[in-house]
């Protein structure tokens, strides 16, 4: 395969971390004295953390204001880090992989996360910042989120790069097929073999 990827778009949870989203809500249940399921229908289950993956509230403080309301207990933000750092397990294979993804192309990091993730990444995921720094992207940045298509186009304009040019890497269909749609070139995470695989497809290893 010739080698016509000029840019690399990595998800972050299901391929760079695994991510306990059980043990996240019951964890802020803990914080807030609160059911877990009380704490999932007022936060996951309203629209509200999705809303916010797209842009609305805008700016970290706003978000942390309405997840604290919904919550029904003030939250500091070290508290919302702690829990969102808690429940990430890097992958160190996959993480190696794009260490040498981002040595040969250029690559960044999409998720579909708020404002108030975006200011906590250090100490969230270090990792990704460490290999990305300033390449890491949470979808509301660009007031949309995966799978929308707009998104993939928006990221890919900022940096300059044709979307046939693009490889985007997933652990969900449905963002794929966005992706697919926006006209980028996509792999649907699996395992470390299978993403190994295409990236030397790719001759993305190389440096």
């Amino acid at each position: 395969m010739s080698n016509a990827i000029e840019f690399v778009i990595v998800d972050q949870d299901g391929v760079l971390y695994d991510f306990d989203e059980k043990g996240r809500v019951e964890a802020f249940a803990r914080l807030a004295g609160r059911p877990a399921e009380e704490v999932e229908a007022a936060i996951w289950g309203s629209g509200f953390d999705d809303d916010a993956d797209a842009g609305t509230p805008d700016t970290a403080e706003a978000y942390l204001a309405g997840f604290s309301a919904r919550l029904g207990s003030p939250l500091a933000a070290h508290d919302f880090f702690r829990v969102r750092r808690s429940m990430m397990r890097p992958s160190p294979h996959v993480l190696a992989l794009a260490n040498m993804v981002a040595e040969t192309v250029e690559a960044a990091v999409l998720t579909n996360n708020n404002m108030l993730y975006k200011q906590g990444l250090e100490i969230c995921a270090p990792e990704l910042v460490e290999i990305f720094g300033e390449n890491i992207h949470v979808s509301a940045e660009f007031g949309r989120r995966k799978p929308d298509p707009q998104i993939f186009r928006d990221l890919c304009e900022r940096y300059g790069y044709p979307t046939h040019a693009t490889l985007f890497v997933d652990d969900k269909l449905t963002n794929i097929e966005g992706a697919q749609k926006a006209g980028l070139k996509t792999h649907l995470f699996e395992d470390f073999k299978g993403l190994k695989r295409v990236l030397t497809d790719h001759n993305l290893l190389d440096h």
